[in-house]
């Protein structure tokens, strides 16, 4: 507050005979109303405090989610005064899921903040985790169902749906090569 902030006056003095002082909100505020409310005349002596509410308008909400295929940990919200700069903010570890791996972080993270936003955590398909086992029928017999897979390393075989054979009339189905 800047200006008089104090004066002797008669009881009765009309309250427009007063120059209220000058309020300046800090960063992040905004004046809301003084109080108690003015009197239309001063009748007793009295305090009145200038009364400063969060100005909404001066703040960004920064929002994190995951995408599909993966998860991230930590504070996944802050509310943030608008140009803070992005180094204050902790962006949550991420974990992909087993298959995938971390791809980025969209849309990209600014130098400061200017407005609220949702960065997502991207994960991508991550072909070093994944095998391909094709099965082909051999001489005297034939497979029938799904004869390609795609599978992540380490699957059990108890796990993959392995085609129906059926041998050549003399013959019988001896074993799957390689093992």
């Amino acid at each position: 507050i800047s200006g008089t902030t104090s004066y002797t006056v008669l009881k009765g003095t009309a309250w427009s005979e007063i120059t209220v002082p000058t309020y300046t909100a800090n960063t992040g505020y905004k004046f809301d109303s003084w109080s108690p409310a003015f009197p239309t005349t001063i009748t007793s002596n009295a305090t009145y405090t200038a009364n400063f509410v969060i100005d909404d308008s001066q703040y960004a909400v920064i929002t994190f989610v995951a995408g599909d295929n993966g998860a991230i940990n930590g504070t996944t919200s802050y509310t943030v005064l608008k140009g803070t700069a992005w180094s204050e903010i902790t962006v949550p570890t991420y974990t992909a899921n087993a298959g995938y791996k971390f791809s980025e972080w969209s849309p990209s993270f600014p130098t400061t903040i200017e407005e609220s936003a949702t960065y997502t955590a991207s994960f991508a398909y991550d072909d070093s985790q994944w095998s391909e086992i094709t099965f082909v029928a051999g001489e005297n017999g034939t497979i029938s169902g799904t004869t390609s897979v795609t599978v992540l390393n380490g699957t059990a075989w108890s796990q993959i749906n392995v085609p129906t054979y059926t041998a050549n009339p003399g013959y019988k189905f001896k074993a799957w090569s390689p093992s």
